[in-house]
């Protein structure tokens, strides 16, 4: 079901990928799911806060866990350069999605975190969520909010010139790392039609080359 095209359209959309995401989960989740105030969309506890402070013990994890080498293929942690961090103790300035408009504002994003691969230029953006969610009630395919946030941070300025931008939404549980994730790419033009449908119908407008 296509519930982007019943979604009432807000009266005053803010350019800011968080934002954007709020609005796609309050209209694509259940009603009684988008009431939940502690749920997969939101970061509350100090700890998801703090972990968002990317040390090499946990780049390691984060790029040696079996779902991601399943996903993108084995790599090694040195074959990483971390570019930006959004941590509880480092506050980094947003980052340019110039392209990306609500009406002639332009989007800033602040991702969790940035890697680049160092042999191809991928790039490969971070977000953790922290849920209460069992693992069977997390949806294979992702929730959409992490999606459209994930998506707006992909027009980045900075990751424009990237051969492709890998998006993980990483999933924390009682401050434990689940083992399934979600993740898109820049190129899949699936995931492309989607976010730029959801994003249309928020007020945004995507400027031409």
């Amino acid at each position: 079901m296509d519930w982007s095209s019943s979604a009432p359209r807000p009266a005053n959309p803010t350019a800011s990928p968080s934002k954007f995401a709020d609005w796609v989960f309050q209209h694509s989740m259940p009603r009684w799911y988008s009431g939940s105030s502690n749920d997969g969309s939101i970061i509350t506890s100090r700890f998801a806060k703090k972990a968002g402070v990317l040390d090499h013990a946990l780049i390691d994890l984060s790029i040696q866990m079996t779902w991601l080498i399943n996903h993108i293929g084995r790599t090694s942690p040195s074959d990483w350069i971390k570019e930006y961090v959004d941590g509880f103790y480092q506050k980094p300035n947003p980052l340019l999605a110039s392209k990306l408009l609500i009406g002639d504002v332009p989007l800033w994003g602040k991702p969790d975190v940035v890697l680049r691969n160092k042999n191809d230029g991928t790039v490969l953006i971070i977000e953790r969520k922290t849920t209460r969610r069992l693992p069977q009630d997390i949806p294979k395919d992702g929730w959409p909010n992490v999606e459209a946030q994930l998506w707006c941070y992909s027009w980045i300025d900075n990751y424009a010139s990237a051969p492709d931008v890998v998006m993980l939404g990483q999933l924390w549980r009682d401050r434990q790392l689940l083992p399934g994730h979600f993740l898109w790419r820049r190129s899949d033009q699936s995931h492309d039609r989607r976010c730029r449908t959801w994003f249309e119908r928020y007020g945004g407008t995507i400027a031409k080359s």
